[in-house]
């Protein structure tokens, strides 16, 4: 038996991940299927189906599935373990990703624990996940996400009077891209229409534009590395209309001969958004 917020549940039933757990309508774009209590935690069955928009046999496209199948899992498992009512707002405040091998299409084991957990009164205000992930009984990766839960009348009063317009896009088929400005500075621009990063509407760019940039940036200064470990903070919102440049603050060599990369990503008038530490291996995936 497994105790959760709700009570004691039967360990090894597997139910289907609630419609909307995830935060995508689309149902292409909710990877998750199933899910069960675990000691500590709970464990999901994903699958990513081998003509996903976003999964190109890339690294950068081993790297997106990665981080949002980090988010979902983390988004899931906080709705239900915790049953946080569908309709209250999740910020991902820091997420970290540790490739160990290529995401491939099919399915996925993700694994769940939570540490760091403030729910006073019975009600989730933020967690950190521990999540792990394997392809036929091999771990091809792990993460962790720090999650802040905010109720619809708090986020409101947050975001209540926000209500952006966002041009057409002019990037076509082209879902995120960045342009270098000079040797160590790029800007980053979306397309609002793309169905992966924009599945239902938002008054803010999603993270995973963000981290979207930052990979193609990370392949931009390394030629592609098969394996990263990444590790981010987000510290505000960041408008819709608003124009986003990533900058390469440092970049070392490593006692492994890899390379450690320090990435700041900041919004309007340069203030910093997100900071970013990124170690490539050159030896490739374990």
């Amino acid at each position: 038996m497994s105790l959760t917020t709700s009570g004691y549940t039967t360990m090894g039933h597997w139910t289907p991940v609630p419609p909307g757990a995830t935060h995508k309508l689309n149902a292409r774009e909710a990877l998750l299927r199933e899910y069960r209590y675990s000691f500590g935690g709970a464990d999901f069955v994903a699958e990513v189906p081998e003509a996903h928009v976003e999964y190109d046999g890339s690294p950068h496209g081993g790297r997106l599935i990665h981080a949002e199948l980090l988010r979902q899992a983390t988004t899931a498992y906080a709705h239900v373990a915790h049953q946080v009512p569908l309709g209250w707002a999740f910020i991902m405040r820091g997420m970290s990703i540790e490739q160990r091998d290529l995401f491939r299409p099919g399915l996925i084991e993700v694994a769940v624990t939570a540490q760091d957990v403030l729910a006073p009164r019975g009600v989730l205000r933020s967690l950190r996940s521990e999540v792990a992930f394997r392809q036929q009984g091999v771990v091809v990766g792990r993460g962790w996400g720090e999650l802040q839960v905010v109720s619809p009348a708090i986020y409101e009063r947050i975001r209540g009077h926000v209500r952006p317009r966002v041009e057409a896009s002019t990037l076509g088929a082209w879902p995120v891209r960045i342009e270098p400005t000079g040797k160590r500075t790029w800007t980053l621009e979306f397309n609002p229409q793309n169905r992966f990063f924009f599945d239902h509407e938002v008054d803010h760019v999603p993270g995973m534009v963000m981290f979207a940039g930052l990979s193609y940036v990370i392949d931009d200064i390394a030629h592609q590395p098969a394996a990263i470990s990444f590790q981010g903070q987000f510290s505000r919102y960041v408008e819709l209309d608003e124009p986003m440049c990533i900058e390469l603050v440092d970049d070392e060599v490593t006692l492994s001969d890899g390379r450690r990369l320090l990435l700041a990503l900041s919004g309007a008038n340069r203030a910093i958004v997100c900071e970013a530490q990124v170690l490539v291996s050159t030896r490739g995936p374990e």
